[in-house]
């Protein structure tokens, strides 16, 4: 059985994702043996999971936040390589695309009149890398903008069109009281930790908030019957994004190989995939 183990989904259209792990050690099925462990924000790993893989040295997770990796730190103190506070990953501009895919589907509707972007308002939340790129496609779209971050009053923030977050990790931005001073949509591409979910649906449902476009979501059913759009955490997930993040991803992986002197042992190749 092969020590590379890959449990993520391979973007549709990627072909070469087996091609590029496979630099480091053919990818094939869990066992005993297996040293390293590719994941992704579907996949939990638990307790159970690493019960079965008593030789893993590193779980490969793409994803800056770790809320799918349930496992117990302490009982397994594995190595952990993601992109979390990982300054050095290529830039991506998927996410911050997204943001305003979200905001015409809230606002520009094909089979209805709607409203433009040009001369409205927008806070943008966070403005870290992704931030950064939302506040340069709106100042193209000719929105004005508020920048603020998750240390800010935010007071004088909240009178505008739209806001959007895109705060760090376990970061509350958007509270009960923070929300029940808005009135414009709510975007949300970050963590669902960063809103107060039970107090944007009341909010919703009352009519004070005209809308809310969420690519994270803790309780779906929150938000049925409301004007809400909800994706499925895709933000970051086109093809040409997903495959300069998957080298990056194998390019650290090989560094921490060589840094710990771990070598896989070659498997025959029945047990490679293509």
């Amino acid at each position: 059985m092969s020590q590379l183990v890959n449990l993520a989904r391979p973007t549709p259209g990627d072909k070469d994702f087996y091609t590029r792990w496979n630099e480091i050690g053919p990818v094939g099925e869990r066992s005993i043996d297996t040293k390293i462990l590719i994941v992704d924000h579907r996949c939990r790993v638990t307790d159970d999971l690493l019960e079965g893989l008593p030789n893993l040295k590193c779980i490969v997770s793409a994803n800056t936040a770790h809320t799918h990796l349930k496992f117990s730190r302490k009982k397994f103190p594995i190595k952990i390589i993601s992109l979390k506070n990982d300054i050095g990953c290529p830039i991506r501009t998927s996410v911050a695309e997204h943001v305003f895919n979200l905001i015409f589907r809230l606002v520009r509707p094909l089979d209805t009149y709607g409203t433009r972007l040009h001369g409205k308002s927008i806070t943008v939340v966070g403005p870290g890398k992704i931030g950064r790129q939302v506040i340069d496609i709106a100042a193209a779209f000719g929105m004005t903008v508020i920048i603020a971050d998750e240390n800010s009053k935010l007071e004088n923030s909240w009178d505008t069109d739209f806001i959007t977050f895109h705060t760090p990790e376990k970061v509350r931005v958007g509270t009960k009281e923070v929300l029940e001073r808005f009135s414009g949509y709510v975007i949300n591409t970050s963590r669902p930790s960063c809103i107060d979910e039970v107090a944007l649906s009341k909010l919703l449902r009352s009519g004070q908030i005209k809308g809310a476009a969420l690519d994270v979501v803790g309780t779906p059913s929150l938000f049925w019957g409301l004007n809400v759009v909800i994706s499925d955490h895709i933000g970051g997930s086109t093809l040409e994004d997903r495959i300069l993040t998957d080298e990056y991803m194998v390019r650290k992986t090989k560094a921490y190989l060589q840094e710990q002197n771990i070598e896989l042992t070659p498997q025959p190749s029945s047990h490679l995939r293509s």
